[in-house]
């Protein structure tokens, strides 16, 4: 997964990104990847940094 998001050239389905998203609320690293992808919507983003704040909440 991390090496799939840091992949500049990737291209994911809706679906893919979402449970890309998904993932990356467990995963630190995989967020700051899928943070810096120049495609994240604003709404994948919005649920990046809510599973990012509730990790550091808990």
């Amino acid at each position: 997964m991390r090496r799939a998001a840091g992949n500049a050239g990737a291209r994911f389905s809706g679906r893919g990104y979402a449970e890309l998203v998904r993932r990356a609320g467990a995963d630190g690293v995989l967020t700051l990847a899928v943070r810096q992808r120049a495609d994240l919507s604003k709404a994948h983003l919005k649920t990046l940094l809510a599973g990012w704040k509730s990790r550091r909440s808990a």
